[in-house]
């Protein structure tokens, strides 16, 4: 993929007719030529430069080129890994089927390769006018897409199972939790936080909840300061932010290493509320350090992820069982409403227009039922 800078661009004086912004050497060579050398610098690689995301968002304000370069990235990524592999998974009749594992995790998730990893849209892709990738699945002729998800279940569950008072408050105010770990993080008020910023209270929440997040990770992300400009998170960032992020919800900084205690001392075995196993057996205690951190992240991980998918998995019984009493009392036909995808904490029906407007409510309040 190669984009032709404009010969009358005022940015196209250091780039050449044959420019290739997906090419490392490309880039560096136009930095050099509009003698920004120093910006991307790096004598511990073997080319004696590096053109990473980090160094590029220090060069963006100076140097227009490389905002261009750094969308074209992402858009590659998107087309390459995503609009690619959805095009052969069409059938003939263009649907695309795959292969879903019910038991292909350790926590339960349901499991299924390419379409779980598409992303879903939100306003800073719009803002980068990326698009929707998921306007690439659409419904039959006469027939909806029905979609419902449990919004952050799995930092409710965290709230809950860590008994955070100040984090369970945020979601019965209805705040936006990310918002508001990224305002921690970032020390500045709620109504502040754009919603590029908001990506960061996101990223940090779920790398929790995943058990992977650290300041390492972090540096390799940006974010957005008053003037809408992108800027690296440095390290002084991250230990300010994680400091403030266990002040303002203290038993969810508490949790993890609470958790890990509390599976080593049962011998590696875990057991949720819901009566999912896991053993762990002694990988807990292993002298092994990349063993036990990983033991230690999939201990947190199993913890908040295993409980949040059984109340997915239980509410989605749910809507079935009420499907198959309407299909045997003959109110409704099997290919009306059409269970076809469950990403994670969600679900998707093929639902006939007609039918719309009364299983979009009822599918609320089955969700909102008690498990």
């Amino acid at each position: 993929m190669r984009r032709r800078a404009p010969r009358s661009s005022p940015r196209s004086r250091e780039t050449w007719p044959d420019f290739n912004p997906g090419s490392s050497a490309h880039v560096a060579k136009a930095i050099q030529n509009a003698g920004y050398w120093k910006d991307i610098e790096d004598r511990r690689r073997a080319k004696g430069y590096s053109t990473n995301k980090a160094k590029l968002l220090k060069l963006a304000p100076k140097f227009p080129v490389v905002a261009d370069v750094l969308r074209f990235r992402t858009l590659a990524k998107l087309t390459g890994t995503y609009m690619k592999n959805a095009k052969l998974l069409a059938n003939g009749d263009g649907r695309a089927r795959i292969g879903v594992m019910i038991h292909g995790t350790v926590n339960g998730r349901v499991s299924a390769p390419f379409l779980h990893q598409i992303p879903r849209l939100d306003q800073l892709r719009i803002d980068k006018g990326l698009g929707n990738l998921r306007d690439m699945f659409i419904a039959e002729p006469g027939y909806k897409i029905v979609y419902g998800d449990f919004s952050q279940i799995e930092l409710v569950t965290l709230a809950i199972q860590a008994g955070d008072k100040e984090m369970l408050e945020v979601f019965k105010s209805g705040i936006d939790i990310h918002k508001a770990t990224a305002a921690a993080f970032l020390d500045v008020p709620l109504d502040k936080v754009s919603e590029f910023n908001r990506s960061i209270g996101k990223n940090i929440n779920f790398g929790r909840v995943y058990g992977s997040v650290d300041g390492y990770a972090l540096m390799k992300l940006s974010y957005q300061d008053q003037d809408g400009n992108e800027r690296p998170i440095t390290e002084s960032m991250v230990r300010r932010g994680f400091a403030s992020l266990d002040e303002r919800f203290p038993a969810a900084a508490t949790y993890f290493q609470d958790t890990v205690a509390e599976i080593s001392a049962k011998h590696g075995t875990h057991i949720t509320r819901f009566g999912r196993e896991k053993h762990m057996g002694t990988t807990l205690c292993s002298g092994n350090e990349w063993m036990r951190k990983e033991a230690e992240r999939q201990a947190v991980n199993g913890s908040i992820q295993s409980p949040a998918n059984s109340v997915t998995v239980r509410t989605l019984n749910a809507v079935d069982a009420h499907l198959i009493e309407l299909i045997l009392s003959g109110s409704l036909t099997e290919d009306e409403i059409l269970l076809i995808l469950t990403v994670h904490d969600s679900g998707a029906w093929e639902t006939k227009e007609d039918h719309v407007e009364w299983f979009v409510p009822k599918l609320k309040e089955i969700a909102g039922r008690k498990i």
